[in-house]
């Protein structure tokens, strides 16, 4: 069990971390969870990272801040895979600003529609995970507009609404396996089964360094 890899996975949505660990009990992974916030050494046990919200916790929000930025940094200087969802997006991308420029570009208030449509930049690590391209229907939670400008400049962009150009989704340029996606969790089938696959290929990294 030792040599097992373990992925963490940050979830406060109830529904959202069932569907993480059903989508992922079947596989050869452990999923670990924050149990202990004050335990930082489980960053030092991990193999890859979902995140799909801010740390949340009894600590203070500065605290919790600084427990997100470290998990953020590990896992990017040891090139581990990571798949950051809804507002793990945004603040991903709020880190990697953050360690250049310290005014970072807020992303903007204006909410995407419910129901969506995403074009899937062919030949982008996302085209390949969902083995599409082209435009497809995905459902966005209320989370702020990630706008090209305000996206980190380390980052491509994977996927976009062809409503507003909004980002749906980026990859990292300089990491084995990072992909951001703004996708909702709790929709229809079909939008799950995206989710499904997103989390193969992050398991196959995982499995397969």
């Amino acid at each position: 069990m030792n040599n097992t890899p373990k992925i963490l996975c940050i979830c406060n949505q109830k529904i959202h971390a069932n569907l993480h660990t059903d989508l992922l009990q079947n596989s050869k992974v452990v999923i670990m969870q924050l149990e202990n916030h004050h335990d930082i050494s489980i960053i030092e046990k991990i193999d890859g990272l979902i995140i799909c919200n801010n740390i949340q916790s009894s600590l203070k929000k500065s605290a919790r801040n600084i427990l997100q930025n470290n998990i953020f940094r590990y896992v990017l200087d040891h090139n581990l895979p990571l798949i950051a969802i809804s507002q793990g997006m945004i603040s991903l991308n709020n880190y990697l600003q953050k360690t250049k420029d310290p005014k970072q570009k807020t992303p903007t208030v204006q909410l995407e529609p419910k129901i969506t449509e995403a074009f899937i930049t062919p030949g982008s690590r996302l085209a390949k995970s969902l083995s599409t391209m082209g435009v497809i229907k995905v459902s966005s939670p209320q989370i702020p507009i990630l706008t090209e400008h305000q996206k980190d400049n380390s980052l491509l962009t994977s996927a976009y609404s062809t409503k507003n150009r909004s980002v749906l989704a980026f990859e990292s340029m300089f990491h084995k396996w990072v992909l951001g996606i703004s996708f909702d969790l709790n929709s229809s089938e079909k939008i799950n089964a995206h989710i499904y696959k997103i989390h193969s290929s992050l398991i196959n990294q995982v499995i397969n360094p």
